[in-house]
């Protein structure tokens, strides 16, 4: 919480009494004195987390030495040697509850042993002092940044700009006068940049319910000097702060997208501009011939931790001073002590400014770009470099990265400015917005350029794009007007390959435009996740698809779902057999319609690799059942019980007594995954076609399965569940680990990992990770099939 300060307190820059011309005299004298002070004043850098339990959690374990793990050991001895003497009921209670961590600093035997080893040494955060009433934390605004430019150390010298070394605790409370009590007899715990381990909930420690999301604070203070006893406590000042968020990513990536929509604006921003779902970086900024701006990022930023820099701020009379440089610096080293070496970590923010500081009137555009380009110039000057083409600049520990090879002027800065002559205006900018009118018919549109056009289609006046660099191609086509760009690509084909401001051609920006709507739904400054939840894309956006990659798709709604089954599962064989249909361009149509990228999705949505992770899922829990199959029905029914949570109570009871049913719900992950391996789409009438055509059982156990209440449905719910739960980025990773050379040999797909979508087009239930499930008052889980 910062200091409550008069108007003229130093510090305060733009903010301090403006003092008469006629009063020059004591101007000077003013200055004199304000320098005075300063020089007997030191800077000290402090770093402090707000939540010490979360720290304690998350923050890797320190390296046991040798002697250590031979003290631990010999202590784990003699206590068993001394529990064995019934006279000495001290050590058997020990024995039997432990101590704690000593609070000097040692610990018991016991803990000592729980503690992981094998990971890097971090500081500990340690609560010093009582913890603070809690505060809501507001959503940070857009452009909150007030970034200073390249820092310069020259304006304090060596004795201002020390760390300190004084001892301090500082309590917040609420209750208190302007909120805030001081200790001057603390004790404080400092770094290379004068770190506190001083931790803004320590005592309480409240659960958010965000235990991935650490918030770190930098503060920069003038405090007195030792050595002048003149100079009391109170004239200390705050004349800086970073505000930071480290986000263990691991912890929730299967969730990654609804997690950092709460936290705060910044956050949702970082999520939704950069990443998809599971936190992995949109590829648009490293694969795309124009969005990966310099190049030097790529797929590495799929890994690690996230250090967002939210919000940095020196007070105006201080910058270009070195502040800001050793803010961001000291809680980076904070962080490098907080993530293991094998997780690594990288940094990014987003260069804005205060709008407090913008001046109002005419100049307002000048100064805003002033203060961006002074942002930006201090991000770069800390190692910074743009991700891609977007807003967001990223940092990373690793001197060997491409980024710190990159110059500041060889960094991407943005899209050249529209020259004003081929900006649409007047009655052609009013034409161009009915184009993107939903509501105005193609064929008006056609008709509306007819009239307003020039017959001649190389006239310049086709040429003229909107303020976001669009030309009539892009226009018809994110609106998905099908008949309109048709139009536009028989009269004037070239506007195939003119990119918009975004950098993207027709086609890329409406397959931008459709994978936006196919995974959230935006509502001013918050979205929600609808991944889950997609059916396709409408037919007429995959006509606009089509035309724009001059192909041909069919009719898909003169065809029923079983119709639909058919073509998609059929073989050559059967292909051949059926000439009258053009089963290849019905494939194709799918592929467009569920946004296949690999061109070899059963249904246009099942993957090779979707294929791969639910046979493997099928075979090896069949295998698993079948080999403790001897075991009693409850012992089977217990060892068993979490792939059995879809079957009804009923069922389950009866699992216990019916070794046949017990067989036949095996069985069924069998058929499940012998009609995958077919090419057959599994749903429910496909896997029962397979099972009653191909399969000869005796005893029938599968149909006592299904005659005794069970279902394809609740074994299919189980298979999609727990390959969502072994999948490398929705889930623990475990399929990769063992299957990831099967795995690379197949082909890449954008619907490789959409475990609820797949599911629901097969007609099961829409799994989701744990972590994105909700339930009502009564803890029963809600059914969001359909509102994402």
């Amino acid at each position: 919480m910062k200091r409550h300060r008069s108007p003229d307190a130093v510090g305060e820059g733009s903010s301090r009494t403006k003092l008469s011309k006629a009063s020059s005299e004591s101007t000077a004298m003013g200055a004199e004195t304000e320098q005075l002070l300063e020089n007997l004043r030191k800077l000290c850098i402090s770093v402090s987390l707000r939540s010490a339990k979360k720290a304690a959690r998350n923050d890797p374990k320190p390296l046991r030495t040798d002697e250590e793990w031979q003290r631990i050991v010999q202590t784990y001895f003699d206590m068993g040697d001394s529990s064995s003497d019934p006279s000495s009921s001290q050590a058997i209670g020990e024995k039997d509850n432990p101590r704690g961590p000593d609070p000097a600093g040692g610990s018991s035997a016991a803990a000592d042993l729980g503690l992981a080893d094998g990971q890097h040494a971090a500081q500990h955060c340690s609560p010093v002092g009582p913890a603070p009433t809690a505060v809501s934390r507001q959503p940070s605004q857009e452009g909150s940044l007030d970034k200073s430019d390249k820092d310069d150390d020259s304006g304090l010298n060596d004795d201002h700009s020390h760390m300190s070394d004084e001892d301090e605790d500082e309590d917040e409370d609420e209750d208190e006068d302007e909120g805030e009590d001081e200790d001057e007899d603390g004790d404080e715990d400092e770094d290379e940049y004068g770190s506190e381990d001083i931790d803004g909930f320590c005592d309480d420690d409240f659960d958010d319910g965000l235990p991935w999301y650490e918030e770190i604070d930098g503060f920069a203070r003038l405090q007195p000097s030792l050595d002048n006893p003149t100079i009391s406590r109170r004239d200390e000042r705050i004349i800086g702060s970073c505000d930071a968020k480290l986000i263990r990513r691991g912890m929730m990536r299967e969730s990654f997208w609804l997690e950092m929509e709460c936290p705060t604006q910044e956050t949702h921003d970082l999520a939704f501009d950069l990443f998809d779902r599971y936190g992995r970086l949109n590829p648009v900024f490293y694969d795309h011939e124009v969005n990966k701006g310099s190049g030097v990022w790529g797929n590495e930023l799929d890994h690690g931790d996230l250090l967002l820099f939210e919000e940095l701020k020196v007070n105006t009379a201080y910058r270009r001073r070195g502040i800001g440089t050793k803010l961001v610096n000291a809680i980076l080293e904070r962080t490098r002590k907080k993530v293991s070496e094998r997780v690594g970590f990288f940094a990014l923010t987003r260069p804005g400014f205060l709008w407090s500081e913008i001046p109002r009137g005419a100049a307002v555009s000048e100064a805003q770009q002033d203060a961006i380009k002074a942002a930006l110039g201090f991000w770069h000057s800390m190692g910074f470099r743009r991700v891609g083409t977007s807003p967001w600049l990223a940092w990373t520990d690793s001197p060997g990265h491409p980024s710190r090879q990159l110059g500041i002027a060889q960094d991407w800065i943005g899209p050249d400015d529209p020259v004003p002559d081929v900006l649409l205006s007047g009655e052609l900018e009013r034409t161009c917005q009915k184009l993107a009118d939903p509501a105005v018919e193609a064929a008006e549109c056609i008709d509306e350029l007819t009239k307003v056009f020039p017959e001649e289609f190389a006239d310049a006046q086709w040429q003229k794009i909107d303020e976001d660099g669009n030309t009539l191609l892009h226009i018809a086509s994110m609106s998905s007007k099908p008949e309109l760009v048709s139009h536009l690509l028989s009269r004037v084909p070239h506007l195939t390959a003119v990119r918009n401001r975004e950098g993207y051609t027709a086609l890329e920006a409406l397959q931008n435009q459709l994978e936006r709507q196919r995974t959230r739904q935006s509502n001013g400054h918050s979205s929600r996740v609808t991944s889950d939840a997609f059916q396709g894309f409408s037919p007429s956006s995959i006509a606009c698809l089509a035309a724009l990659e001059n192909t041909a798709v069919f009719d898909l709604s003169s065809l029923s779902p079983r119709d639909l089954e058919a073509v998609s599962s059929a073989t050559d064989e059967q292909i051949r057999r059926a000439p009258q249909l053009d089963i290849a361009d019905i494939r194709k149509t799918l592929r467009y319609k569920y946004g296949c990228t690999c061109g070899q999705c059963i249904g246009g949505f099942l993957s090779p690799r979707m294929k791969f992770a639910l046979v493997c899922v099928s075979e090896i829990e069949h295998d698993m059942m079948h080999t403790f199959m001897d075991d009693t029905g409850p012992d089977w029914v217990n060892f068993n019980h979490n792939l059995l949570t879809h079957l009804p109570a009923s069922v389950r009871e009866n699992l216990k007594t019916n070794k046949s049913m017990r067989e036949g719900f095996a069985n069924t992950c069998s058929h499940f995954a012998k009609c995958l391996q077919q090419g057959r789409m599994p749903t429910e009438g496909e896997v029962l076609d397979f099972y009653r055509s191909h399969e000869s059982e005796w005893p029938p156990v599968t149909r006592n399965y299904l005659q005794r209440g069970g279902s394809v449905a609740a074994v299919a719910n189980m298979i999609f569940e727990t390959a969502m739960e072994r999948d490398e980025w929705a889930g623990d990773g475990h399929h990769r680990e063992v299957f990831g050379e099967d795995i690379d040999k197949l082909m890449v797909c954008r619907n490789d990992h959409e475990f609820g979508f797949v599911a629901g087009m097969c007609g099961y239930k829409r799994v989701r990770p744990v972590s994105s499930r909700f339930v009502d008052m009564s803890g029963r889980e809600l059914d969001l099939d359909f509102l994402g």
